[in-house]
């Protein structure tokens, strides 16, 4: 039994959990759509990553509520044998963001949340953000991903200066 969800009217549901695994995965809906146990981006470059217990745990509660029992945790709604089109993930987040009274964050529509679950992970290794993160080089991570963050930058200054140490011990 696979999802055809959409026409159910679990759109907000689906749309809960797209937003669930995108805060804790960093992942767009062109990543999503195809969620079976690989990842699969828009490359068609598949990856597997570790999920943590709280995330699995809310992608297992989404499928049982969604009947997506086997083959894709998003299909189509008129052929469960595809992934559903990203561009409902689109459309329902306007939606819901419009709905909540939110303004249309800067920078797109999914990657202001890619940039914010970057940030959030400035203090781990590069490499494992960017593999997790589906980031093929570390240099898209840096300059287009994470962002200076006032918290971050006031650690930055507070460190000690130890060259100040040792001028003055001279």
């Amino acid at each position: 039994c696979q999802a055809a969800a959409t026409s159910r009217g679990h759109s907000g549901e689906i749309l809960k959990t797209v937003v669930i695994i995108s805060a804790q995965r960093g992942a767009d809906p062109c990543n999503i759509a195809g969620a079976r146990r690989a990842e699969a981006d828009k490359k068609r470059k598949e990856w597997t990553v570790p999920i943590p217990a709280p995330l699995l745990k809310e992608l297992r509660q989404a499928r049982i509520k969604l009947g997506a029992v086997g083959g894709w945790i998003f299909a189509a709604e008129k052929n469960p044998d595809v992934p559903m089109d990203r561009h409902l993930f689109d459309k329902w987040l306007t939606v819901a963001e419009r709905r909540a009274g939110l303004e249309k964050l800067k920078g797109g529509l999914w990657h202001p949340y890619r940039r914010k679950w970057a940030t959030e992970r400035k203090h781990l290794p590069l490499k494992d953000v960017a593999a997790v993160g589906g980031w093929t080089d570390t240099e898209t991570l840096l300059n287009c991903y994470q962002q200076a963050d006032p918290s971050t930058m006031l650690a930055v200054m507070s460190e000690p200066t130890k060259v100040r140490e040792l001028v003055a011990q001279r």
